[in-house]
């Protein structure tokens, strides 16, 4: 079983309007962190390790980062629509706008010729899109917080499980979740070269972003076409602990460009 980065698929699952008041300290169970404050959320990438097994054999257990992977932090300002990605391995940090973000990936796919990138547009608009359907009933409290369980199937079959709160607690942490949402969409859009490479995907369908959008996502499952599963799981969540230092770019670290910096990834 595969613990893969929870943030929620970016990969960029979290924004933020206020929790200027105060802040939030997320872990889930690859290790992964996401800082809320200041203005900023910053998200430092877990590890990213292979497990047999499946949800009854899942385990709240910490795991050790692999060794020699490099951490990547992303910090998000949604308010400014701002971002900036931090490389510690070879202390290098690159932040701009989502504009010269999505411009910076465009100049990155300027190699790819015509005929080719063409040819991959068409293969993907030849692609099925998938019909989603959700069924959702009372799910197990999960840190105590009361949620809903979502088990969502595509036509090729189980997709996912879900377990998602709206616990008023965490009216501050729901709220900013569905305005990165929104962030996230817009970099998945001009992180490909053509809209229909999204359209054969159950988890851009306007279902499955509903039940993203729902609430607070707490935990899941989730099952490729050869039954391989990944899971997500949030173990712990702290207020009031981040120091503002959290959200400064670190001393010494030098400044690149976004294409610099995807280049030396």
């Amino acid at each position: 079983m595969k613990k893969h980065a929870w943030l929620f698929i970016l990969a960029f699952s979290f924004g933020l309007y206020t929790i200027n008041a105060q802040n939030w300290k997320i872990t889930g169970s690859d290790n992964s962190i996401i800082l809320m404050g200041e203005g900023w959320i910053k998200v430092i990438d877990g590890s990213d390790e292979y497990q047999e097994g499946g949800p009854d054999e899942y385990s709240d257990e910490m795991y050790e980062e692999d060794e020699g992977e490099e951490e990547t932090i992303t910090m998000y300002n949604i308010a400014e629509k701002r971002m900036v990605i931090i490389n510690e391995a070879n202390q290098t940090y690159a932040e701009g706008t989502m504009e010269e973000y999505c411009d910076a990936l465009k100049k990155m796919r300027e190699g790819m010729s015509a005929d080719m990138l063409q040819n991959m547009i068409e293969q993907q608009k030849a692609m099925p899109v998938p019909k989603v359907i959700v069924n959702k009933e009372k799910g197990e409290p999960i840190l105590g917080y009361a949620t809903v369980k979502y088990t969502i199937e595509s036509d090729s079959g189980f997709f996912e499980e879900k377990w998602i709160t709206n616990d008023s607690e965490l009216n501050e942490i729901t709220g900013a979740y569905r305005e990165m949402l929104k962030f996230s969409s817009r970099l998945i859009a001009c992180s490909v070269p053509d809209a229909s490479f999204l359209r054969s995907d159950p988890e851009f369908s306007e279902t499955y972003k509903e039940v993203q959008s729902s609430g607070f996502e707490l935990m899941s499952f989730r099952y490729d076409s050869e039954g391989t599963e990944s899971s997500s799981e949030v173990i712990n969540i702290e207020k009031g602990v981040v120091p503002a230092s959290e959200f400064k770019i670190p001393e010494g670290y030098t400044k690149r460009s976004f294409q610099e910096f995807m280049r030396a990834m």
